[in-house]
């Protein structure tokens, strides 16, 4: 793959991928029971099932809760961040 164009439009599981970005979901059925479960998303193996053109924006993620089995979650993008200068 070329190397990527800055700005970029990241909208699908692919680009995410691609630019080394995650995901995690955050229940808030079970942070309001005294319960926080914050999981990562496993991009590659949610990309095997929808695609990785499904576009993300605008849409209700097709997860739920492991633990409480609620649908309506939140799910949050992660950036890499970026390396420090002077560190190993």
């Amino acid at each position: 793959m070329p190397e990527p164009t800055y700005p970029a439009v990241i909208d699908t599981l692919g680009k995410l991928i691609d630019h080394g970005m995650g995901a995690f979901m955050a229940c808030p059925t079970c942070l309001k029971a005294g319960r926080p479960d914050v999981r990562d998303i496993d991009l590659n193996r949610l990309a095997s099932r929808l695609g990785r053109d499904w576009c993300f924006i605008n849409q209700r993620w097709p997860i739920k809760c492991a633990t409480c089995g609620e649908r309506d979650v939140k799910v949050r993008i992660a950036a890499p961040a970026p390396p420090h200068p002077n560190t190993r």
